[in-house]
């Protein structure tokens, strides 16, 4: 089974200036890599999360961090040093097992420099991509559903798995609901639909 969860900081409901061409390839190839790596893994779940969020927001500057992350099979320290470069793979049984140009996080990082941003991966359970992007807020203004706000509201979440769980109540809450994370067995259910006013 493999979980993609997707999320980002609410706060951002501006329309910004970018290259939705080069933004889509970069991420078609980081989810690539991640599905890739992950649908075999000896995890009880394949897992991939993917987040939008500031680095930096000041008035002038939109630094974003694009992270994709997996937990799959991983790269080593060794691994790192050619990672971004044309051609390259993690080491020859990558290229028999998942097959691959190594072409795909070279592309990543070509792009990405072209948007005056930068790439890098970071060492851990599974593979972890940040991608920062300075990106120039528009003077048009849109309305986002992101910008709505859920004050006085109850809303009750059903229990799927600790990562949603967590990322749909800390996004609930801090648009103003009162959340409530219930288990998915029926009795324990019951009992807090019983307390919620």
């Amino acid at each position: 089974r493999l979980l993609l969860v997707c999320s980002s900081n609410h706060h951002m409901t501006e329309s910004m200036l970018g290259d939705p061409i080069r933004l889509r390839q970069i991420v078609l190839n980081l989810l690539g890599n991640a599905i890739k790596f992950t649908h075999n893994n000896e995890q009880p779940q394949s897992l991939i999360e993917v987040k939008l969020d500031y680095l930096d927001n000041s008035q002038n500057k939109k630094l974003f961090r694009l992270t994709v992350k997996d937990n799959g099979i991983g790269i080593s320290e060794d691994q790192q040093v050619h990672l971004f470069d044309a051609f390259t793979q993690a080491d020859s049984s990558t290229h028999r097992q998942f097959g691959g140009t190594g072409l795909g996080l070279s592309i990543c990082s070509k792009l990405t420099t072209m948007m005056g941003g930068s790439c890098q991966s970071v060492i851990g359970d599974g593979t972890e991509f940040h991608v920062d992007l300075p990106l120039i807020a528009t003077e048009n203004k849109k309305t986002s559903t992101l910008s709505v706000k859920l004050y006085h509201l109850n809303i009750l979440l059903i229990a799927y798995d600790g990562i949603t769980d967590n990322i749909l109540h800390k996004g609930l809450t801090e648009l103003g609901a009162h959340c409530h994370l219930a288990p998915s067995s029926v009795k324990p259910l019951c009992k807090i639909l019983s307390v919620i006013p």
